[in-house]
């Protein structure tokens, strides 16, 4: 898309030693020109315009134009346009749609932070009730403690479904007061050795 515009600012960051320009224009828009140092503030340009791999504006193939020539910007929604123009997420629908399954993806995640925090908290409970043979050897520590987490975290999840640590208690009929079936698999990772 073809610009003109007055540059109102001029501005450069070093990375990795090389030196990057953009410059705003008179339409509030910035725009980069890369490692090629774009016209002085105040020059009346034109230019085309698209959106770069990272989504911001390119600015190539600059040319001065002479000062006497009415300055008629493009406006940022001119600017605005070229950007949505390329996204892909343009139409409401496909906006939608993508909605939905970003919202699932990041349920999924929520649920299982949820579920590793509720193992935790069920791990420090049977640590501080001693309710947990611990290895003796430093060594066999850090993994025997990753495993339990991921069985209490696995157990937790299947919870939510609906299958897991609850329905087994009232199925099994298991002896609470006693912990029997947490005893008997804490022993059973105690020994995995």
């Amino acid at each position: 898309m073809s610009i003109k515009t007055v540059v109102q600012f001029v501005s450069s960051k070093k990375f990795n030693g090389r030196e990057f320009w953009s410059f705003k224009g008179q339409d509030g828009a910035w725009y980069s020109t890369g490692v090629k140092k774009p016209p002085e503030k105040g020059s009346y340009i034109e230019f085309e315009a698209a959106p770069n791999d990272k989504g911001y504006l390119q600015a190539s193939d600059i040319v001065i134009l002479p000062s006497n020539e009415q300055a008629v910007s493009t406006g940022p929604r001119q600017a605005a346009k070229a950007v949505a123009a390329a996204s892909k997420t343009n139409n409401k629908d496909e906006y939608w749609e993508q909605k939905a399954e970003r919202d699932v993806e990041v349920q999924k995640r929520i649920e299982i932070q949820s579920c590793r925090n509720s193992a935790l908290q069920f791990i420090s409970i049977l640590l501080t009730a001693g309710a947990i043979p611990v290895p003796k050897a430093k060594a066999d520590q850090e993994e025997f403690f990753v495993t339990l987490l991921d069985r209490y975290t696995k157990q937790f999840i299947e919870g939510n479904k609906g299958v897991g640590v609850i329905t087994k208690v009232e199925e099994e009929n298991v002896d609470l007061e006693k912990g029997s079936e947490i005893k008997k698999s804490v022993e059973e990772l105690a020994n995995w050795s």
